[in-house]
């Protein structure tokens, strides 16, 4: 039995400056928040032996009742401003760009839970809840119903400041080719401080300062034709979650997730190649290659933890490094060429076939030799557009596969 309440507020000032035929300036800020609150959330976890026929469902005796009360508030702060310079001939112009952010977030999140255990006999445990707990077991003296604070709930606070600047430039190489190549220097601090209900507090902290190089070249042979070839250092942080060591379970699996404030960024290097064909207005053919190669990649694995009854947990780690590469097709093509009966019909897809390796350090003890959680080892989108001529009427059908992917690794 649940209730949830969210808000989401967002609030925007764009400011966009022309100096001249040569300069433009813009600068923006951006203020949001986001709010959840679940006042009181009830589980209640029936279990039967499938090895006897006809056992009937039952509460868990141990904690198969659960109370818990969650309260989410969020706030950003994000301001940036960019400034951009052209310069060079009509026909080989060149462009020159400098800017700079400043991102701030502030989370408070309380996920408090009580679990109550019983002593019922099996029979009452067949009743439904509205009669288990509606009073005539309880009695002045002798109790039946035990209520427990979870250890591993609790709040969390995290704060998450991110300074940036960078300088581009894209310079024109003759007609058909441009050149474009820039950096950007990040430097982050987010700090989260978790309260467990059992009065311990476990700092976590990610500080890094990186610089996030990048290069492209785009070469244009003929009008329809454009090959793109770029190299790139990007990053992912932890989320705020995955840092807290409070303990989350899911009442339909069992299954509970507990943050890992040991956590670190994850460095990702990236470089693709990409051939365009444009042969009508509106259609497209696209073969691209891909290569990543990831440094302390998050791993989401799950282990054995024993209590009332057993369950498993899964939690996150970083492993040594991964890679994964592959190749993306993409297809956009009109059907008005067989007949008028299908004038107006746009058929397009893409799909990406990909392969991925997980190397993996004494930490997280997985598995040597596995693809990376959450990878599939291919994607398959298509789908059906029709519109009328006049453009007010329109329809589109898709079609999605994604092929197995492993949602936690187990431990080897």
């Amino acid at each position: 039995l649940r209730y949830i309440e969210r808000t989401v507020r967002s609030n925007q000032l764009q400011v966009q400056h022309q100096i001249g035929a040569r300069h433009a300036l813009d600068w923006s800020v951006t203020s949001s928040g986001v709010t959840r609150r679940e006042p009181d959330r009830a589980e209640l976890t029936y279990t039967r032996q499938v090895s006897e026929a006809g056992s009937p469902f039952r509460l868990l005796t141990g904690r198969g009742a659960r109370r818990s009360f969650l309260d989410l508030d969020e706030t950003n702060l994000n301001v940036g401003a960019n400034y951009r310079f052209e310069f060079g001939s009509a026909g080989r112009s060149h462009f020159a760009k400098i800017g700079g952010t400043f991102r701030s977030t502030s989370r408070d999140a309380d996920n408090l839970a009580y679990g109550i255990s019983t002593t019922l006999p099996a029979s009452a445990l067949e009743l439904p809840a509205e009669q288990i707990f509606d009073g005539r077991f309880s009695g002045p003296s002798d109790s039946v119903f035990f209520v427990g604070s979870e250890v591993r709930s609790g709040s969390y606070t995290a704060d998450d400041q991110v300074a940036a600047g960078y300088g581009m430039l894209e310079f024109a190489i003759g007609e058909r080719v441009r050149l474009i190549g820039g950096a950007r220097v990040e430097s982050g601090d987010l700090e989260v401080v978790t309260h467990l209900a059992s009065g311990q507090t476990v700092p976590s902290r990610v500080k890094k300062t990186d610089v996030l190089p990048s290069l492209a070249i785009n070469f244009r042979p003929s009008e329809m034709h454009t090959l793109r070839i770029s190299a790139s250092q990007t990053l992912s942080r932890p989320e705020y979650r995955e840092l807290s060591e409070t303990n989350n379970e899911d009442p339909a699996t069992g299954i509970a997730f507990q943050g890992n404030p040991n956590l670190r960024r994850t460095l990702i290097q990236n470089a693709d190649a990409r051939w365009e064909w444009y042969p009508n207005a509106g259609e497209v053919v696209s073969v691209g290659v891909f290569y990543k190669r990831f440094e302390d990649p998050v791993e989401r694995i799950e282990v054995g933890v024993s209590g009332v009854r057993e369950a498993l947990q899964q939690t996150v780690v970083n492993a040594a490094g991964a890679r994964n590469y592959g190749v993306e097709l993409e297809l956009r093509k009109g059907l008005g060429l067989f007949g008028t009966p299908f004038q107006g019909l746009v058929a397009f897809t893409n799909a990406t076939i990909m392969k991925s390796r997980i190397e993996i350090d004494d930490a997280s003890g997985s598995e040597d030799e596995r693809a990376m959680v959450g990878q599939a080892p291919y994607v398959v989108n298509a789908g059906l557009t029709y519109a009328n001529a006049s453009g007010r009427l329109s329809a589109t059908a898709l079609y999605n596969i994604v092929g197995e992917r492993i949602t936690a690794a187990v431990p080897g």
